[in-house]
């Protein structure tokens, strides 16, 4: 019987399961599409929907996960029974699965549109600045070895500034329309979308409404 739960405990769990038998790696995996990688990060947009199902895959590289929708994802470990668990829109999860890797198959258990981000961070680059962003509208949600995750609250009241760093940044747009400007070029990031933000890079992100961003320092 497939148990419903709904704390993010659960989603820490499911993400840590580890590593029964080899399958294929998560990029093979045709539901988890890769729309951007370069020397820091690679980039996997996973959408499943009504009776679809990924294949048992195996994740192998530390892991920013933030959930798009609201929906019930259904994981299940080889051997193991499937357990669901309600996330919404914006819901984050680190998985250091360069130190654990782990096997699964993943549904939406109500058929609806389940939609995700898998943000796998490279190592072996070189950065130096790992100090905290400094903000009064970011708020910490991970500090962790390779990256430190923050929830970004964006309104036409409370804009957000980042200065040149030597490290890079990862952002990516949970909710609404947000105006950016990066290093003077303007740009218009939209509900889902995300931008690779280079070391020495000057941020500004405005909206005309209240907007979350999740915004990862990669040190």
């Amino acid at each position: 019987m497939k148990k419903c739960l709904s704390s993010w405990l659960i989603l820490y769990f499911l993400f840590s399961i580890p590593t029964a038998r080899a399958q294929i790696p998560v990029g093979k995996d045709p539901f988890h599409k890769i729309v951007f990688e370069n020397k820091f990060v690679r980039v996997l947009d996973l959408v499943v929907s009504g009776p679809d199902t990924t294949k048992t895959h195996v994740h192998s590289a530390a892991s920013v996960v933030v959930f798009l929708t609201k929906s019930f994802v259904a994981i299940q470990a080889p051997g193991g029974p499937p357990v669901v668990t309600k996330v919404d829109n914006g819901t984050v999860v680190y998985r250091p699965y360069d130190e654990t890797p782990a096997t699964h198959k993943v549904w939406s258990q109500d058929g609806s549109t389940m939609r995700c981000m898998v943000i796998e961070i490279r190592p072996g680059s070189a950065r130096s600045d790992s100090k905290p962003v400094s903000a009064s509208n970011a708020n910490l949600l991970s500090n962790q070895k390779l990256a430190n995750v923050y929830d970004l609250k964006i309104s036409p009241a409370d804009t957000f500034s980042l200065g040149p760093s030597s490290c890079p940044y990862f952002l990516l747009n949970v909710s609404g329309p947000v105006e950016a400007s990066l290093s003077g070029r303007k740009f218009l990031l939209k509900e889902s979308e995300f931008v690779f933000i280079p070391a020495q890079s000057q941020v500004t992100l405005r909206a005309s409404e209240d907007n979350k961003c999740i915004l990862i320092q990669l040190k």
